[in-house]
C-alpha cells in the first residue's frame, strides 16, 4: 500500500518526483492499493494513475485534480474506487482508517 500526504507542498513535491512516479506505476501494475489524502490526488493525476476512477479531494485541490476530466469527482467523504482510496481532509481520519482496514483485511475486520 502507498499513502500520499495531504498538504499542497507535499503533493506538489510528489507530483514532480520521478521516484514517486516509479513507485505509483509499480503499485498500479500489481493492483496494489493507493491511498491519497486531501491534495494527494494531484500526484495521481501528475503520474497518470488509474484514470477513470472516482476520487475525493479537499475542495481547494478539486479544480487541479479534475483538470482534464481524467477522474470523476466524488461527493463522498471517503471514496474507494478500484485501487484508489481518497478522502476529503482531516475531519475524515477515522473513516479513512477504517476504509484502509477494510481494503486490506475485509469488511468483517473493519466492522
Amino acid at each position: 500500500m502507498v499513502v500520499l500526504p495531504r498538504d499542497n507542498l507535499g503533493a506538489q513535491n510528489l507530483s514532480e518526483s520521478a521516484a514517486m512516479k516509479e513507485i505509483l506505476k509499480e503499485q498500479e501494475k500489481r493492483k496494489g492499493l493507493i491511498a491519497a489524502i486531501c491534495a494527494g490526488p494531484t500526484a495521481l493525476l501528475a503520474h497518470e494513475i488509474d484514470f477513470g476512477s472516482k476520487v475525493k479531494t479537499h475542495p481547494l485541490a478539486k479544480d487541479k485534480t479534475m483538470n482534464g476530466s481524467h477522474y470523476s469527482y466524488s461527493e463522498n467523504r471517503v471514496e474507494k474506487d478500484g485501487l484508489i482510496l481518497t478522502r476529503h481532509g482531516p475531519g475524515t481520519s477515522f473513516e479513512f482508517a477504517l476504509a484502509i482496514v477494510e481494503a486490506l483485511s475485509g469488511k468483517e475486520v473493519a466492522d
